[in-house]
C-alpha cells in the first residue's frame, strides 16, 4: 500500500494525453491504494485522498494529519490498533464528540490476460463507539463491507493477504511511526526472515527458508550412536512384545463375546417357551370359568320369577301410598286455610278495641284544648286593651316596610361589591401563588438543569433512577453523573469546563471500590443495556498532586499577566469526581485567565513562558483567556521528535451542559411579575376593608329594622 497527501493534484500527476483512462489505471500495480475516504477520522471530518500510481509522499507540520492517514491505511486493511503502536481500542479514532467513523480504501484490481473487466474491491470499516466491550480493546466495535456486502474481518485479511498479498503486520513492508524502535532492534536473521515474508507473495522462499532451518536443527540433534540404536531396537521390542499380549487378549475378548451372543440367543428362546407355558394353562382356565357360569347362570332363573313377583307388588303398594299421601296433603290445606280466617277474626276484634280506646283519650285531651283556649283568649283580651290605637300601629308597620325596601336596595349593592371585591382578590392571590411556585422551581438551578440533560440522554436517567432506588446494594456512595456534580462560579466557568474535559468523561458515574464496579457494570451494562461510562477512584480520595508551576511562578502570573487561577479553583466537586476529572482533563494544571492575560499572549510572549519548564526544558501547556465578550483557550504541545513547540487556539463557545437550567431574563420576568401581583394586593387591601365595614353596618340597620317591625306586628 502507498501512502496519499491531501492534495490529489500533488500526489497524482495528470495522466499525459496520449493515455486512455484504462491504460492509466494499469499503471497502478494490483494492492495498490486507488482511494481512500475517511469520516470522523481522528482530525478529519470528511476527506478523500488520491494516490499515485507510483511514489507518494504527505508532507505538512506535526499536528496536521499525516500519521492519521497511516492509521487509517492500517485499520482499513484490517489492521488493529496494536499494529500501530499507539492504542490498543480502535475506537480511539474516533473524532472527538463523534459516536461512528469509517475508513473506505479502494485497491488496484489484477487485470485479467482475457481482457475482461477487473473485479474492483472497495474495502469499508465502520467504528461504532456504542458498540464493543467498555474493558476490551474494541472487540466488536467494527463493522466491515466489501463492496458494500457484510464481510467478516477473517474475509477482509484473507482478501488482503492471499488476493492483493499484503502484509500489514510485516515492518518491512509496513513501518508505522511509534514501530521504528522496534525495527532497528531486529537482528540480521530476523531482518531475513521479514524480509523473505515480504517479498514472497506466496510464502514460498519463506516457508522453504524455516523448513531448511529446521532439517538443521533436526540434523545437530539427532544421535546416529549405536548404543542410542540398540535402545531403540529394545524399546520396540518391547512395545512388540506387549503389543502381542494385547493381540491375544483381544482373540479371547472375541471368542467371549460369541458365547455370550449365543447364551443370550439360548436365553430368549427359554423366556418364550416358559410364557407360552402359560399362556397355555390361562386359556385353559378361561374355559373352565365360562363353563361354571353357564351352570350359574341356569340356576339363576327361580330366583328372577320370584324376583318379578315381588317387582309388581312393591308397585301397586307404592301407588296406595301416593294416593294416602295426595288425600292427606288436601285434608293440610283446608285446615290451613280455617286457621288463617281464625287469625284474621281475632285481629279485627282487637283493632276495635284499640281504637274505642283512642276515641276516648281523644276526648279527653280535646275538654283540655278547650279549657287551654279559653284561658289564653281572656289573656289576649287583657292585653289588646292595653296596645295602643291600631292607627297608630299600621302607620309604624308603613315606615318599617319602607325603611326595610331602602335597606334591602342597599345591601344588595354593598353584597354585590364586596363580592366582586372577593374574586378579584382571590383572582390576585391564585396568580400570585402561581407566580411565587414558578419563582421557586426556576430557583432550583441544578434540579432544572439536570432534567435538562437527562431528556438528551435516557440512558443516564434510567440509570440515575435506578442509582436513586437501589443505593443500599453498593458498599459506597455512587457518584454522578459528573455533570451533575459540578456547580461552576461563572457561566464563563462552565463553558471553559465543558470545553477542556470529554464529554464521556462528564456522562460518567464514579464508584470508590472494584465491588460497586462489578455490581454497577453488572446490573446497568450487562441485564439492561444501557450505555454508560464508569470511572472508579479506589477509597474516593484525593491523589497528591504536584503543581505544574511554582507558587513564586503563579504569583508572577497573577501579578503582571491577569492569570485568576487553575481551572480546577474554577468549580467545585466532590472529592471522588475532581480526582475523575484531575486524570482525566489534568484541571489542576490549566490555567484561567482574563483580558490582561490576552494582552500579555498577544503582546509579550506569554506563551514561551508558560512553555518553559524549571529544568529548562520546554512542556505543554493550556490556558484559557478573555478578549472583550469572546473566549478562546490555548493550548501548547512539544513535539516527540522535533522538541519543538506547536500552538493550537480554539473557540470557547457557550455552556450547553452546564448551563443554567433557567436564563436571567425568564426569572426577571416572573420576579416583575411577582412583585407586581404583591403591590396590587395591596393596593386593593383598603378598599377590601372599607366594603366589608359598609357591609357589616348594613346587616346592623337590617337587624334593628326588623325588629321594629316584629314589635309593630
Amino acid at each position: 500500500p502507498t501512502m496519499a497527501n491531501d492534495d490529489a493534484a500533488d500526489a497524482a500527476p495528470p495522466a499525459p494525453c496520449r493515455l486512455t483512462p484504462e491504460e492509466f489505471s494499469r499503471l497502478y500495480k494490483p494492492g495498490s491504494i486507488k482511494r481512500i475516504r475517511l469520516r470522523n477520522f481522528l482530525t478529519y471530518s470528511d476527506v478523500e485522498f488520491s494516490p499515485g500510481p507510483r511514489l507518494n509522499v504527505v508532507m505538512g507540520p506535526n499536528g496536521t494529519g499525516k500519521s492519521t492517514i497511516l492509521c487509517a491505511v492500517c485499520l482499513g486493511l484490517g489492521g488493529e490498533p496494536p499494529l500501530l503502536g499507539r492504542a490498543d481500542d480502535a475506537r480511539t479514532y474516533i473524532m472527538h464528540e463523534k459516536d461512528k467513523a469509517y475508513i473506505e480504501i479502494e485497491l488496484a484490481p489484477h487485470w485479467p490476460d482475457d481482457g475482461s473487466e477487473p473485479k474492483i474491491h472497495v474495502i469499508r470499516r465502520l467504528i461504532d463507539r456504542s458498540k464493543g466491550s467498555e474493558r476490551g480493546r474494541g472487540r466488536g466495535a467494527s463493522t466491515y463491507f466489501i463492496n458494500g456486502k457484510d464481510a467478516k474481518k477473517t474475509d477482509v485479511q484473507k482478501l488482503v493477504e492471499e488476493v492483493y498479498h499484503i502484509a500489514i503486520d510485516n515492518l518491512c513492508t509496513f513501518l508505522p511511526q511509534d514501530k521504528v524502535g522496534s525495527f532497528s532492534g531486529f537482528d540480521d536473521k530476523s531482518l531475513l526472515i521479514e524480509t523473505e515474508k515480504s517479498l514472497s507473495g506466496s510464502k514460498h522462499m519463506h516457508d522453504t527458508h524455516m523448513k531448511l532451518i529446521q532439517i538443521e536443527n533436526e540434523i545437530l540433534t539427532s544421535g546416529n550412536s549405536v548404543e542410542s540404536i540398540e535402545e531403540k531396537l529394545k524399546i520396540m521390542e518391547e512395545e512388540n512384545a506387549r503389543l502381542e499380549r494385547e493381540k491375544e487378549l483381544m482373540e479371547e475378548r472375541k471368542e467371549a463375546q460369541k458365547k455370550l451372543t449365543l447364551y443370550e440367543q439360548k436365553r430368549a428362546w427359554l423366556a418364550f417357551e416358559e410364557q407360552r407355558m402359560k399362556a397355555q394353562d390361562v386359556k385353559e382356565q378361561r374355559n373352565r370359568m365360562k363353563e361354571e357360569f353357564k351352570k350359574a347362570r341356569s340356576s339363576l332363573a327361580p330366583i328372577e320369577e320370584r324376583k318379578a313377583t315381588l317387582e309388581s307388588e312393591a308397585a301397586r303398594l307404592e301407588a296406595k301410598v301416593k294416593s294416602n299421601d295426595a288425600a292427606l296433603k288436601r285434608a293440610a290445606r283446608e285446615y290451613d286455610k280455617n286457621l288463617k280466617k281464625s287469625e284474621k277474626f281475632a285481629d279485627e276484634i282487637e283493632t276495635s278495641m284499640s281504637e274505642m280506646s283512642s276515641l276516648e283519650s281523644m276526648q279527653r285531651r280535646a275538654e283540655k284544648a278547650v279549657a287551654s283556649q279559653r284561658a289564653k283568649v281572656e289573656d289576649i283580651m287583657a292585653q289588646i286593651s292595653d296596645l295602643p290605637p291600631e292607627e297608630e300601629t299600621a302607620e309604624a308597620l308603613e315606615k318599617g316596610t319602607a325603611e326595610m325596601r331602602t335597606w334591602r336596595s342597599e345591601m344588595t349593592g354593598a353584597k354585590r361589591e364586596a363580592g366582586q371585591l372577593d374574586m378579584k382578590v382571590k383572582e390576585l392571590k391564585s396568580s400570585h401563588h402561581k407566580a411565587s411556585a414558578k419563582l421557586a422551581k426556576m430557583n432550583d438551578d441544578r434540579a432544572r438543569r439536570n432534567e435538562r440533560i437527562f431528556r438528551q440522554n435516557a440512558n443516564l436517567h434510567k440509570t440515575y433512577e435506578w442509582l436513586s432506588n437501589n443505593r443500599k446494594m453498593f458498599r459506597h456512595k455512587v457518584w454522578g453523573p459528573i455533570v451533575t456534580e459540578i456547580t461552576t462560579e461563572s457561566q464563563e466557568a462552565a463553558a471553559f469546563v465543558e470545553q477542556h474535559v470529554p464529554r464521556r468523561a462528564l456522562v460518567s458515574y464514579v464508584v470508590e471500590c472494584d465491588e460497586d464496579y462489578n455490581l454497577l457494570y453488572r446490573e446497568v451494562r450487562e441485564k439492561r443495556n444501557w450505555v454508560i461510562n464508569i470511572s472508579k477512584v479506589p477509597g474516593g480520595k484525593l491523589s497528591p498532586v504536584r503543581p505544574l508551576y511554582s507558587e513564586e511562578k503563579m504569583a508572577m502570573l497573577k501579578r503582571d499577566h491577569g492569570v485568576l487561577g487553575t481551572l480546577e479553583e474554577m468549580f467545585k466537586v466532590p472529592d471522588p469526581v475532581l480526582q475523575v476529572l484531575r486524570n482525566e482533563s489534568s484541571v489542576h494544571q490549566v490555567l484561567v485567565g482574563s483580558e490582561k492575560t490576552q494582552t500579555s499572549i498577544d503582546r509579550h510572549g506569554l506563551i514561551d513562558k508558560l512553555s518553559e519548564g524549571d529544568n529548562g526544558r520546554l512542556r505543554a501547556s493550556c490556558i484559557f483567556t478573555k478578549h472583550h465578550k469572546n473566549f478562546y483557550k490555548y493550548t501548547s504541545t512539544v513535539s516527540r521528535y522535533s522538541g519543538k513547540t506547536s500552538l493550537r487556539v480554539d473557540d470557547i463557545s457557550p455552556a450547553r451542559m452546564l448551563a443554567p437550567g433557567v436564563t436571567a431574563e425568564a426569572k426577571a420576568v416572573v420576579e416583575t411579575e411577582v412583585n407586581e401581583l404583591n403591590a396590587k394586593i395591596e393596593d386593593i387591601a383598603p378598599q377590601e376593608e372599607e366594603v366589608n365595614a359598609r357591609y357589616l353596618d348594613c346587616q346592623k340597620r337590617g337587624q334593628d329594622i326588623k325588629r321594629g317591625m316584629e314589635d309593630a306586628k
